[in-house]
C-alpha cells in the first residue's frame, strides 16, 4: 500500500471519528491547507516553525509516539485571525469554533497525511487535501 492510500484510509478513519458536523470544518481546514496561501503540508509545517511550533508539528508527523497538542489560541496564533475566519465561515462555525475544532484534529489529518513519517511532496498532498475538500464541503 502507497503513501497515498494510507493515507486516504487514515482520513477516512478520521472523518469517522469526528462525525457529521465536524466534517464540514475538517473539509474548510484541508481546503485551506491546500490553497496557495498555504502551501500545503510542508507550508503548514513551516507557518507552525516559524511561529515556535516545530517540535509540535514534528510530533504529528513522527510515527508513533505522543502526538503534542495545541490550543485554539495557538492554532489562531500560527494561522492568524482571517485563516481561522475563512474555515469557520465555510464551515458555517463560529471561529472559537473553528479554532478549537482545528487544534483538536490538525495533529491527527497531519498524522494521518504523513504515514510512516513521511510528508510527502505537496502535489500529492494538495491532490488528498482537495479530494477531502470536495468530500465534505461539496464543492
Amino acid at each position: 500500500m502507497g503513501i497515498f492510500d494510507k493515507a486516504s484510509q487514515g482520513i477516512g478513519q478520521l472523518a469517522g471519528q469526528f462525525g457529521g458536523g465536524n466534517n464540514k470544518l475538517l473539509g474548510a481546514a484541508a481546503q485551506l491547507m491546500s490553497s496557495q496561501d498555504i502551501g500545503g503540508i510542508q507550508g503548514l509545517m513551516q507557518m507552525f516553525q516559524q511561529k515556535g511550533y516545530g517540535d509540535v508539528v514534528q510530533s504529528w508527523i513522527s510515527p508513533g509516539g505522543e502526538k503534542k497538542q495545541i490550543s485554539g489560541d495557538d492554532v489562531q496564533n500560527v494561522l492568524g485571525r482571517d485563516r481561522v475566519h475563512q474555515v469557520a465561515s465555510q464551515a458555517g462555525v463560529s471561529d472559537q469554533e473553528a479554532s478549537g475544532g482545528l487544534a483538536s484534529f490538525l495533529p491527527q489529518l497531519i498524522d494521518k497525511l504523513t504515514p510512516d513519517g513521511q510528508v510527502p511532496d505537496n502535489e500529492a498532498s494538495n491532490s488528498t487535501l482537495s479530494s477531502l475538500a470536495s468530500r465534505f464541503l461539496g464543492s
